[in-house]
């Protein structure tokens, strides 16, 4: 497809960052230490890590496909396999910034079945809302683990800036009257109608027992990542015990939650080092080896292990998105949507 070469460049640039953030990690973690870390890691542990990631992921097409019949808008008919493939496959768009290449399902749901671009794009916001939220909740053992008032102050901000967007979804009257207001704009004027759609779509979807449902959904999946990463220092000769686990989970959720409010792509650099210095500064015999290499390899089974499985899945069901099923529904904002990306 024309739309989605126009991303492979930006892909390919991501890859490279991430490849120079490892390289630098390593340097500053002592290369040498780094390597023998690695060396020493028990490779056999890798099945049941990409297992835990791969949950995951299997719980995000589950909220998406949640997502989706509550929508509607002819978003309701994909189906459970077309659904999973849109899931999948938009993870290759993981490392573009502010994970807004996402907008590729709606692209694809698009090419599927025709449902407006304007109808599912809601869904790539709620989703990236509910992640926060759940890495938001999971960050909290952080209490046990890290008392600080900086860290107290920070979660307090993004749960403050959490409850200011669902309060203003939510809060219809005020919503018309912003969308009446940008209606009055000269280059608004012609594309209210889509807007509208967009907030009709979140409207249904910041609902508070869809939120509860979606969220539930997500603290679920982030604990399987936050768990592999409990794995991953196990294999790399770590002592299993309870302290060891509350540390992984504050520490995946809290960098993760660092990676995605930067808005680089995959929250490169940001993550990877928060990863390796909460890891140096909250587990105990932890050097910066062990934890460049912890980092090395939790990424590589999250981010990257992602990216990939989503081009693959892209690449093998390709012909199902060459033409659009639908052309009457077919929406002129879709190749400016992806351009942007």
């Amino acid at each position: 497809m024309e739309q989605l070469s126009k991303v492979r460049g930006k892909l390919f640039i991501s890859m490279l960052l991430g490849i120079l953030v490892w390289v630098l990690i390593a340097i500053i973690g002592d290369l040498n230490k780094t390597l023998d870390a690695l060396k020493q890691f028990q490779w056999w542990v890798l099945i049941p890590i990409l297992l835990c990631t791969f949950t995951n992921y299997v719980i995000r097409f589950l909220r998406q496909h949640y997502y989706l019949k509550v929508v509607g808008g002819g978003a309701e008919k994909i189906t459970p396999l077309e659904s999973a493939i849109v899931s999948f496959g938009s993870m290759s768009m993981a490392v573009t910034p502010g994970k807004l290449g996402e907008v590729l399902k709606s692209f694809l749901i698009q090419r599927l079945n025709g449902t407006p671009i304007m109808v599912t794009a809601p869904i790539v916001v709620a989703e990236r809302f509910n992640d926060g939220l759940a890495m938001l909740v999971l960050s909290c053992t952080g209490f046990f683990v890290f008392d600080n008032d900086i860290f107290r102050l920070a979660m307090l901000l993004v749960f403050l800036g959490s409850l200011a967007l669902f309060l203003l979804v939510q809060w219809r009257w005020l919503a018309n009257k912003l969308l009446m207001a940008l209606g009055r704009i000269g280059f608004l004027s012609k594309r209210i109608h889509h807007l509208q759609t967009f907030y009709d779509s979140s409207y249904r979807l910041f609902k508070p027992q869809v939120l509860v449902i979606a969220l539930l959904m997500s603290i679920v999946g982030w604990l399987g990542e936050c768990f592999a990463f409990y794995l991953v220092m196990l294999g790399l000769g770590q002592k299993a015990d309870f302290d060891l686990l509350l540390a992984c989970v504050f520490i995946m959720a809290a960098a993760s939650l660092a990676g995605t409010l930067s808005f680089l792509p995959g929250g490169l650099g940001v993550a990877d080092g928060s990863i390796g210095g909460l890891l140096a500064l909250l587990v105990k015999g932890v050097t910066g080896g062990v934890a460049a290499a912890a980092t090395f390899l939790i990424r590589l089974c999250t981010l990257w292990f992602g990216v990939l499985l989503g081009i693959a899945i892209l690449f093998i069901f390709r012909e199902r998105f060459q033409k659009p099923q639908n052309k009457q529904n077919e929406s002129p904002e879709t190749p400016s949507a992806l351009e942007a990306l």
